[in-house]
């Protein structure tokens, strides 16, 4: 319907000087087997900070005392399937070494130097959120 669309939230979340990223579930019936940041859908109701609490408690078994959320800083447009798609993402930095549990949502998670993520990801808009996210980091150093 014209007008309508969905909204998600993105993270690219970092410890000691490496990003996260996440391998999709070989069974999913989206994007199967690609890597990307964790990310999901807000559900009816729920805000994008909320949303994004929620899918990092359900997709990696982070509770919020595990990490702070520095900023949301870059918004992006998506098209999914026919269904546009506003994608909100936030920069996130985990206090200390925790112990990561993945969901049945993606079959691997891997810590990654930020220049060699690149490779690894499937989207360009998650490639151009990563280069504003080092770009933005060489700023404020």
């Amino acid at each position: 319907m014209p007008g309508t669309f969905s909204v998600a939230v993105s993270s690219i979340i970092e410890y000691e000087g490496k990003i996260l990223i996440a391998r999709r579930a070989q069974n999913r019936d989206f994007a199967p087997n690609i890597w990307e940041f964790p990310a999901g859908r807000l559900e009816p109701g729920e805000s994008p900070y909320d949303a994004l609490k929620r899918e990092l408690k359900e997709e990696l078994n982070l509770d919020s005392s595990d990490y702070e959320i520095i900023m949301p800083y870059f918004t992006y447009y998506m098209n999914r399937n026919g269904q546009d798609t506003i994608v909100i993402c936030f920069a996130v930095r985990l206090k200390e070494k925790t112990h990561l549990q993945k969901s049945s949502e993606h079959s691997e998670l891997q810590w990654v130097v930020p220049h060699e993520t690149f490779a690894y990801l499937a989207y360009e808009t998650q490639k151009k959120d990563l280069k504003h996210y080092l770009d933005m980091k060489r700023r404020c150093s």
